[in-house]
């Protein structure tokens, strides 16, 4: 188990974790999905809407997404304030870092429609813990940015105000109007990651780990 200020299930290797923590923890996650450590599949996200399409263990650098339809791989998003998606459908897995930009290039679109040309049915999500509206000022400019980037829909969802009564952004609120508006039905697990002290939160300890959202084909039980 990572030590502070990592502790205690630190999955991020670029955070200045001991890395021998970083892979006990990874090892611990994946035995959760009755996989080993060398299964997982982690990624460098970049704020981004660029999409990895896996077959085999490793890291994949450069990308926000992650899809694969290869049995026994632990699919791995990390965040520390943005929001990590699971997604899964008929034969095909998927995981999603997104923040605001992540929201504004729509990496959530982008991977829903990758992974429906391969599936031959619905997808369902799981989206995690993010930082809330409230907790979540930003510049003006941000939010032009995002509004002229999104549907109204998503809009609407996303933009809102701090407690100071600045203009905010609700990153999981977006992503989830996102969604339903792809028609992908959703699951919401977690809360805010700055008001939750057991969750890692950059905007509020700046040197943190990162929690993650994991997915498998071959799990423990033989299902997703």
């Amino acid at each position: 188990m990572s030590k502070p200020p990592f502790n205690e299930l630190n999955l991020a290797a670029h955070v200045g974790d001991d890395p021998g923590h970083v892979n006990a923890n990874l090892a611990t996650v994946s035995g959760l999905l009755g996989l080993p450590r060398n299964r997982v599949v982690t990624m460098g996200a970049v704020h981004g809407a660029r999409i990895g399409f896996v077959s085999e263990p490793g890291h994949v650098e450069g990308v926000d997404a992650l899809i694969s339809t290869s049995s026994g791989l632990v699919l791995t998003a990390l965040g520390a304030d943005c929001a990590t998606i699971a997604l899964s459908g008929p034969g095909v897995i998927g995981v999603v870092h997104c923040g605001w930009r992540g929201l504004a290039a729509d990496v959530v679109g982008s991977t829903v429609a990758q992974m429906q040309s391969v599936s031959s049915g619905p997808l369902e999500a799981v989206v995690g813990p993010a930082i809330c509206g409230k907790c979540y000022p930003v510049l003006p400019a941000r939010i032009l940015e995002l509004v002229s980037a999104v549907s109204p829909r998503v809009s609407v969802a996303a933009v809102t105000s701090s407690r100071d009564g600045q203009p905010s952004i609700d990153i999981r609120a977006g992503i989830c109007e996102r969604l339903s508006e792809l028609g992908v039905r959703m699951h919401v697990v977690g809360g805010c990651t700055v008001e939750d002290e057991a969750l890692f939160s950059f905007r509020r300890d700046s040197v943190t780990g990162r929690q993650g959202m994991v997915i498998a084909f071959g799990a423990a039980d033989g299902q997703e």
